[in-house]
């Protein structure tokens, strides 16, 4: 890794969003994370829908095997083995950019999430949640799927509270409604988007300091005025 590259991955510049998290500083037990992954780029504009069939599904061990494909799960297996973390795989639903998505296919996808996440409280072993997501996924009933989704993951009885980091798109519509369900999301910085894997990796990172340390991050959300034109946008210049 460059020095410029690993600059890259340590700049708190790339935190778009912080909660505060509650923690127990000094807790040594192996920690357990929670991951899944919901990526659609929604073209509002465009006619034809997607429906459950557009999507790739992986589910369970599926993300584990994963490792090594530089993918956004990737760069997060990368930080959980160096810490030594236990993986709860949820669900993996993917589809290419298209337009709005049947509403039924966010149902389904959280009703597997939401029951991994209450069987794993149940059990009492999880420590966290990461999430890989896009950001600007629409469906026939929500404008806003990534935040109604970490709202919802915030009803479950016991993950109020949970650490819960992701990274993102940097196509993304970032809402209020994201930044208050999250406590950490990164945006990939590179169009094309040559760094998501590098990005997933600098989302994983703040579990450590929360586990090792208890260290604690005030929640930040400001969104600043501006357009960037389509001309502008072809790179990271």
């Amino acid at each position: 890794m460059t020095n410029s590259r690993q600059s890259q991955l340590e700049d708190p510049a790339c935190v778009i969003a912080r909660r505060v998290i509650p923690t127990d500083a000094g807790h040594s037990m192996t920690k357990t994370i929670l991951i899944a992954a919901l990526f659609h780029e929604t073209h509002s504009f465009v006619e034809q829908g997607t429906s459950l069939d557009d999507f790739s599904i992986k589910r369970g061990a599926e993300l584990l095997a994963r490792r090594g494909d530089a993918s956004t799960i990737d760069g997060f297996l990368e930080v959980a083995d160096e810490h030594g973390w236990t993986v709860i795989p949820a669900n993996d639903y993917q589809a290419a950019p298209a337009g709005p998505v049947d509403h039924s296919v966010f149902v389904q996808f959280t009703a597997e999430l939401l029951n991994t996440l209450r069987d794993s409280l149940a059990r009492g072993r999880l420590d966290g949640i990461w999430l890989s997501l896009h950001g600007a996924h629409v469906t026939t009933e929500s404008v806003d799927v990534e935040g109604d989704l970490l709202r919802m993951i915030r009803t479950v009885p016991g993950a109020e509270t949970l650490p819960v980091f992701g990274v993102f798109d940097l196509h993304a519509n970032f809402t209020e409604l994201m930044s208050e369900g999250a406590n950490c999301l990164v945006a990939y910085r590179e169009n094309p988007h040559t760094d998501s894997r590098d990005m997933a990796v600098l989302s994983a990172r703040p579990f450590g300091p929360v586990f090792e340390r208890g260290r604690r991050a005030p929640h930040v959300h400001a969104q600043c005025p501006g357009y960037v034109g389509a001309a502008g946008h072809g790179d990271s210049r």
